[in-house]
């Protein structure tokens, strides 16, 4: 985020420019990678580099290329309105409020149901960890409104 802020003001950059003038090079950094490093695989099934995942989505079931593609497109909308923050806030909001949303999702899904502590002492630390990012991001908002 700081980069992004630097970029934008030393070089004049809106944040659509900045989005992908960043992603290009993330890009290429990431291509050789996704043809050579293996994962770990599901029961079954041998080991295989992200190009072969790739290839046998696009074997059983095309379509979901397609929705890889239009997640591509907001991925693209979301970095451009976060660039765009980072510009007008700052790097340090942008990025306390990243980490908020993140908290308060995990809030949401234990409270709905779809995810549960982990057992024993984790549970309570993970809730406190999340308790406290909440807390941190709620703090610096309330100090950044009385400047």
């Amino acid at each position: 985020m700081v980069l992004a802020s630097e970029l934008g003001k030393s070089m004049q950059l809106n944040s659509t420019d900045m989005t992908f003038y960043m992603g290009l090079p993330a890009f290429l950094i990431l291509l050789v990678p996704s043809f050579t490093l293996s994962h770990p695989s599901w029961p079954g099934q041998p080991s295989m580099t992200d190009f072969e995942v790739h290839c046998k989505v696009y074997d059983l079931a095309p379509g979901v290329l397609g929705l890889g593609l239009l997640l591509g497109v907001f991925a693209s909308a979301y970095n451009v309105t976060q660039y765009s923050m980072v510009q007008s806030l700052s790097a340090t909001y942008t990025t306390f409020a990243g980490n908020f949303n993140k908290a308060t999702a995990i809030v949401i899904s234990l409270a709905v149901g779809l995810e549960e502590l982990p057992a024993g002492v984790w549970g309570f630390v993970m809730l406190l960890a999340t308790l406290g990012n909440i807390g941190s991001f709620t703090a610096y908002s309330m100090l950044q409104l009385k400047k």
